[in-house]
């Protein structure tokens, strides 16, 4: 690990191991005067204030050093890994060193605000929120719903994520070493994210602190209806379907806003005893309180919360839990059933 100081001084731990190449063991007096620092697999590299630059670690027999022809004061962006370095350089325009095959940047390439270097490609973030990523095969295809991008972030096996202007993460992969099932995936209850980083083995991602299961609708409404924020047909009371349950009512109880379905709760009666049976979202457990009232007659005013039962069972399903409560009937008086969440 590698860090830039307060006072411009360079702050480095962990393992530096040599893998039998060359490596850089500055003294505390070169560690002075710095203005940025790179840092990834093996190595970090420091530049100056005046342009000069000191390395820690292993430089891979030489091929990250930092090439002669490139004016590192006019660097205002640098990221390394294992085999190649990328600068973002003052004025938009993109160089790299290191293995020749992954150093090929594109032509023309400018207008660029943010890079990211993994182990075996970059990601080059331009100034209209579009990406441009390319390794030793040559330019790398982008998925085509990334778009209004405000960071981006690349890890190993061709492993690429980015952030768009509304807090969505996308990843992806290009490269077929990373799991059977490609890229891996962004968690459902991930939310609003701030930034993203990339490490040797996934995505890291910077998000607000929220509620338990707050984050979690916030990505149940991105993906059914492409906002994180609840308004128009996102809006939590909003029942786009007409099957009579408004969005907080689907996410509670795992239901598909946009298609009319089965209702979350159902009864079946046995021997003077009704099994009832509703679906619970894991993901809004910690949002959402679950409550069952009973009442006899349709008439009358009042409902009566149903204690909770020791009879009581829940059973995960794919996307849900089913929660199974037993309660005593009487078949000449008729009693009705109803499921209630209460958001926290």
């Amino acid at each position: 690990m590698a860090s830039h100081t307060e006072d411009d001084r360079l702050a480095a731990w962990g393992a530096f191991p040599d893998y039998l190449f060359s490596v850089d063991n500055p003294s505390s007096d070169e560690l002075q005067n710095i203005r940025m620092v790179g840092a990834g697999g093996p190595y970090a590299i420091a530049i100056r204030h005046d342009g000069t630059w000191v390395g820690i670690g292993s430089h891979q027999r030489g091929t990250l050093l930092p090439p002669d022809d490139i004016d590192l004061s006019r660097v205002s962006a640098l990221d390394i890994d294992l085999w190649h370095a990328v600068a973002l350089m003052d004025d938009g325009t993109v160089k790299a060193w290191g293995r020749p095959e992954l150093t090929r940047v594109p032509e023309d390439l400018s207008g660029v605000t943010a890079i990211a270097c993994g182990s075996s490609h970059t990601l080059a973030l331009k100034q209209d929120g579009t990406v441009v990523s390319w390794s030793e095969d040559g330019l790398m295809a982008i998925p085509e719903n990334v778009q209004d991008i405000i960071a981006v972030a690349a890890g190993h096996h061709g492993i690429s994520a980015v952030l768009d202007r509304t807090g969505s993460v996308y990843v992806w992969t290009n490269d077929g070493y990373c799991c059977s099932s490609g890229a891996p995936d962004v968690p459902l209850d991930l939310g609003r994210a701030r930034s993203i980083d990339a490490t040797s083995s996934g995505i890291v991602a910077l998000v607000p602190l929220r509620r338990s299961g707050e984050a979690a609708f916030e990505q149940w409404r991105k993906s059914h209806f492409g906002t994180f924020d609840p308004v128009g047909h996102a809006a939590d009371g909003e029942d786009l379907d007409l099957d009579g349950l408004n969005n907080a009512m689907e996410f509670a109880t795992g239901g598909d806003p946009r298609r009319f379905g089965s209702p979350p709760l159902s009864v079946a009666v046995r021997s003077g005893v009704a099994q009832v049976t509703y679906r619970r979202n894991p993901l809004a457990s910690g949002l959402f309180e679950f409550i069952l009232e009973t009442i006899d007659s349709l008439d009358a005013e009042t409902w009566t919360p149903l204690p909770a039962s020791s009879a009581d069972w829940v059973t995960a399903r794919d996307n849900f839990d089913e929660i199974a409560v037993d309660l005593p009937v009487d078949a000449k008086s008729p009693r009705f059933v109803r499921l209630r969440t209460i958001q926290r």
